[in-house]
């Protein structure tokens, strides 16, 4: 399993770790129209998006994409901003790409603030 948030880039080294993982959990956190027509003062929607923000939708299933295998059985998304997302854009970012690909069918799971997920079993 492994877990990636705050990253503001998916490095290289952050894509070798992962590409063997059976469960992620991938930071989604902000939707990139939401986060530049939203409340937030300029210098911290700049900080968002910067090397040393957070990883947007688009970015994210970018990520995906790269450390997709055969073995991947789930993916959780996390880190989703109540301004500056809605869980219904992380999971559609995530599912137009995993549509575009016949490698693997993870489960996904969206998180949110304000309930509890469902969960993973990993078996053997």
């Amino acid at each position: 399993m492994g877990v990636a948030t705050d990253l503001g880039i998916a490095t290289r080294l952050v894509v070798d770790k992962l590409q063997k993982c059976r469960i992620v959990i991938v930071e989604s956190n902000h939707d990139e129209d939401m986060l530049m027509n939203g409340p937030y003062p300029w210098h911290l929607k700049q900080r968002i998006r910067s090397r040393h923000g957070h990883l947007s939708n688009n970015d994210s299933a970018a990520l995906l994409e790269e450390i997709l295998h055969p073995c991947l059985e789930g993916v959780f998304l996390a880190h989703l901003s109540e301004v500056n997302n809605d869980p219904s854009l992380a999971h559609s970012a995530a599912t137009t790409m995993l549509a575009s690909t016949n490698i693997c069918s993870p489960k996904l799971i969206v998180g949110t603030q304000d309930q509890v997920s469902a969960v993973f079993c990993i078996n053997g």
